[in-house]
């Protein structure tokens, strides 16, 4: 499990598994992706008593564990050919769009 790997585990908390139509990278797609893929009551995992590091504030003093969470935020296995397609504009209107109006789409 990614949440185990050896770079998750100094002050890793959360790992969120997404969907290859997700990038991975970006903030607001993973967030999107949880919002409308995941159901918290079973798709949050908690991971008791992980590898942790001195590193990490959480740890407490006299133990390296730490407490972890997995959240599924893929669509439904037994629901994948049934599941909503995602509904999105074409990469050409999203620029012209941007470009029209560009006060708008500033961060």
């Amino acid at each position: 499990m990614a949440s185990q790997l050896n770079p998750a585990t100094y002050c890793g908390r959360y790992t969120v598994v997404v969907d290859e139509d997700i990038e991975a990278h970006n903030l607001h797609d993973v967030v999107w992706a949880m919002g409308t893929r995941s159901d918290p009551e079973k798709d949050i995992i908690h991971l008791n008593q992980c590898q942790s590091s001195r590193l990490d504030p959480m740890h407490g003093e006299d133990t390296l564990y730490n407490t972890r969470v997995v959240i599924n935020a893929c669509r439904p296995y037994e629901r994948i050919e049934t599941f909503p397609a995602v509904a999105q504009t074409s990469p050409e209107l999203a620029a012209e769009v941007r470009k029209k109006f560009p006060k708008v789409f500033e961060y």
